[in-house]
């Protein structure tokens, strides 16, 4: 089973490791380079969600364009319990 951490989580980690960087041994520390990296994919990473998720979306949308909503979620629910359990 694979576990994902939050976006929020990460970004308060970065954070909390900078601030204690910050705090030790002054502003030097901080890369700037590579920091805009970090930061920039903290913005990124909700929009490439989103997009996944309607693509998921409008997949399944398209497998199943005639069925009914009820035997599309069992069988979804199905196939995601099944996913949970390996």
């Amino acid at each position: 089973m694979v576990v994902g951490i939050t976006n929020l989580v990460v970004s308060f980690r970065i954070g909390g490791y900078a601030g204690a960087a910050i705090l030790r041994s002054g502003f030097r520390v901080i890369i700037l380079s590579d920091w805009s990296k970090t930061l920039s994919f903290i913005l990124i990473a909700p929009l490439i969600g989103i997009v996944l998720g309607l693509i998921f979306m409008v997949t399944a949308l398209w497998l199943c364009p005639d069925k009914a909503p009820q035997p599309v979620d069992a069988w979804f629910r199905r196939v995601q319990h099944r996913a949970r359990q390996q």
